[in-house]
């Protein structure tokens, strides 16, 4: 089960809140997961950068949005839970829409790419015969 939450967290309509208060809600829906499903491990995407946003209700989240990547990557070494870091492997100058928050078409087959990878790796350790290529 993908989880991919965090960006639309970081509005300034609510408040916003800090990466703590967005990673408990991470947490909430692991636990339901967990609670409800025993065999499906659930994986979190971390959000992808932004690039500078001046105006509208993400103004400023790109610096905010680094914090949350790190309390990511925190909750997911203490909670045993895997994660793929788009943070890192997106980039800003390249895969992002003109509004600089948005994935463009060459980000999301980035990502595309990316999830796949790493899904595939999963399955191939959980011993399930090797998945089908990706090519988009």
């Amino acid at each position: 089960i993908l989880i991919a939450l965090g960006t639309n967290d970081l509005k300034n309509r609510y408040g916003p809140p800090d990466a703590i208060d967005i990673v408990a809600g991470i947490d909430k829906i692991i636990t339901t997961i967990n609670c409800y499903n025993t065999v499906t491990k659930p994986v979190v995407l971390t959000p992808p950068p932004m690039g500078c946003v001046t105006s509208g209700e993400l103004a400023g989240a790109q610096k905010r949005v680094s914090l949350l990547v790190d309390e990511y990557h925190r909750y997911a070494r203490s909670h045993h839970v895997t994660i793929i870091d788009l943070f890192t492997k997106i980039d800003q100058n390249i895969d992002l829409e003109l509004d600089r928050i948005h994935l463009n078409q060459v980000g999301r087959k980035k990502t595309a790419k990316i999830v796949w990878k790493h899904l595939s790796s999963i399955l191939t350790k959980q011993g399930h015969p090797q998945p089908i290529q990706f090519t988009p």
